[in-house]
């Protein structure tokens, strides 16, 4: 999860910079402090919660909001851009560390 959560950070980044990233999510386009907070965020809530059931609910959520990120990378799309699917990638590592975080913590 930490992968995709420091992709997200220094995607961010770049578009905070000024190099031409694509950052929007079903069309609609986030900002560079979007993705910060949500990368942060990405990597606290794991270090926030102790293991039990809370554990996993939080990585059920965080997997679930990986699909949904992922599923909305790709509408309305542009397909010839290797942003769409650099975006995207970031989001997989999420929601397979998430998933790996539910079996590790049974």
């Amino acid at each position: 999860m930490f992968i995709g959560a420091a992709w997200i950070i220094i995607i961010g980044i770049l578009f905070a910079a000024g190099v031409p990233t694509k950052t929007s999510i079903y069309g609609w386009d986030t900002s560079w402090p979007v993705l910060l907070i949500l990368g942060i965020l990405y990597i606290l809530v794991p270090l926030s919660v102790k293991p039990g059931f809370w554990s996993l609910l939080w990585a059920l959520a965080i997997a679930s909001l990986a699909v949904i990120f992922i599923v909305g990378f790709f509408v309305k799309a542009d397909y010839q851009s290797p942003w769409t699917y650099l975006g995207a990638v970031p989001n997989l590592f999420i929601g397979v560390g998430a998933l790996g975080w539910i079996f590790v913590h049974e």
